[in-house]
């Protein structure tokens, strides 16, 4: 619990094998008084226990497919060479894959995201809602049209820094390449 910080329903820390999951603020499917009166004393901060371990196994799901071809320490290359607009394209897509795999198991595949509220600065992108939802939103078609292979297309294909700003662009692109392999 000590990596969670407020408000965070859970954390995969890739370097570890490890799920963080805040204690007291989880609440199971289906309604329960235990949840009810943790919802009460947490002023409605609780979050759907099954919802964030969808989510976050999401994330081990994608670390492992990263380590089978690069190696268990793939991770401090991105850590130590990764430009702010790397780190940026990096996150997007492994949120992006996470959010639609826990949307996709939860019955909500409704798509909310428009790329009209795309941001147009970088500074935009620390909105976490740019980040989850739009996200989901980036990687959506490709994993709905290539499933398993279009994630693993994904996690390896990430939005160069022009593309960051034409997310159109960059599914046009990872579409039209993917087909290529097909």
């Amino acid at each position: 619990e000590k990596y969670i910080s407020p408000g965070v329903g859970g954390i995969y820390n890739d370097k570890e094998d490890t799920l963080y999951l805040p204690s007291g603020l989880l609440t199971r499917p289906g309604w329960d008084f235990s949840d009810f009166i943790a919802t009460i004393a947490t002023f409605n901060n609780t979050v759907d226990a099954k919802r964030v371990l969808d989510h976050e196994l999401s994330h081990f799901y994608c670390d492992k497919i990263k380590e089978r071809s690069l190696g268990k320490n793939y991770h401090i290359f991105q850590i130590n060479v990764f430009l702010p607009e790397e780190h940026i394209a990096n996150r997007l897509v492994n949120e992006g894959i996470a959010k639609y795999i826990e949307n996709k198991m939860n019955g909500d595949d409704k798509g909310t995201f428009s790329f009209e509220e795309w941001p147009t600065e970088i500074d935009g992108f620390s909105d976490s809602r740019v980040i989850y939802e739009g996200g989901c939103a980036l990687v959506k078609p490709v994993i709905d049209k290539y499933g398993e292979k279009g994630i693993q297309f994904l996690l390896f294909n990430q939005p160069t820094p022009k593309e960051l700003f034409t997310p159109k662009e960059y599914q046009d692109r990872i579409l039209t390449d993917i087909a290529k392999l097909q």
